[in-house]
């Protein structure tokens, strides 16, 4: 991968240049495993809302890193004072734009929603973010500091959740408003409407806040849909379109495909069969037998 003909030092460059948020498959069982995962989600979308985030979370994990190596080495006080500083300011500061990202989003959600949909209701769970709602950024760093002060004296060399020894114990949730389930109680076909909705909304967010919106990227995004809000998700797909935005979107069933489409392409066996307008797949007999999988 090249960025202006050259190769990108850090993810970071790329952030600031260019964002792509996608949904696949496997993210239908994003609320059923574990945290992290929710949690890669949501720094996805907050790197693409604000780029110089990418470089908070690597600084912060490289503090992290290093806190635990001095941790198991036995490192004097001192010294790791100064670390648990640095690792304290980069955890506030990625809290804070977690924070900032999902309340944009839940007002973002209330205030435009896609015809047809009760859009979702955002959770963050993080005990820092929890306490910048109330305290001051400094107030928390200087918390945070004396948390992992107190954890690294009890003896104990491993975090597990942030607020002991510095770990990231942040988690992400939506809430169906109608009924107050959250995203492990939901069905596929209801969290895969949500998860379009917010990622629909976060796109909108995004292109007010840096005047270009990230590329989608859509993998079978009707599979295990209501009949009744395939139409209603295609609509909102085709408003961020008309955007000027990009969407690149893999879909086996023909049928699912918008007409709106600007370009196709059809693959055979990892082949380029066919690049043409959808009125022109529908024309070549050929085509429509490899889209109908004969």
């Amino acid at each position: 991968f090249r960025l202006d003909g050259e190769v990108p030092r850090s993810q970071g460059e790329v952030a600031a240049r260019l964002a792509f948020v996608w949904l696949v498959p496997a993210m239908d069982r994003l609320f059923q495993g574990g945290a992290s995962a929710r949690r890669r989600f949501l720094d996805r979308l907050v790197a693409a809302f604000e780029p110089a985030f990418a470089r908070e979370v690597a600084a912060y994990h490289r503090a992290l890193a290093l806190r635990q190596r001095m941790l198991e080495e036995g490192a004097e006080a001192d010294w790791l004072e100064g670390v648990e500083g640095v690792l304290a300011q980069h955890a506030v500061a990625v809290a804070a734009a977690r924070r900032e990202l999902v309340r944009a989003l839940d007002a973002k959600l209330l205030a435009t929603p896609i015809a047809g949909f009760e859009p979702p209701r955002l959770r963050l769970d993080c005990p820092i973010a929890a306490q910048l709602a109330e305290q001051p950024a400094l107030a928390v760093e200087e918390a945070l500091r004396a948390s992992m002060r107190a954890f690294r004296r009890s003896g104990a060399l491993r975090a597990e959740r942030t607020g002991e020894g510095g770990g990231d114990g942040a988690d992400f949730d939506l809430v169906d408003p109608r009924t107050g389930r959250r995203g492990a109680m939901l069905s596929s076909g209801e969290q895969r409407s949500f998860l379009l909705n917010l990622v629909l909304a976060h796109l909108a967010l995004v292109r007010e806040r840096r005047q270009r919106g990230p590329i989608l990227l859509l993998d079978e995004p009707f599979e295990g849909l209501s009949p009744a809000i395939i139409p209603l998700i295609a609509e909102g797909v085709a408003s961020i379109r008309a955007m000027g935005k990009g969407v690149l979107m893999a879909e086996s069933n023909v049928h699912h495909i918008p007409e709106y489409v600007d370009r196709l392409y059809v693959l055979e066996r990892g082949e380029l069969m066919f690049t043409g307008t959808l009125a022109e797949a529908h024309r070549d007999r050929d085509v429509m037998r490899v889209i109908a999988g004969e």
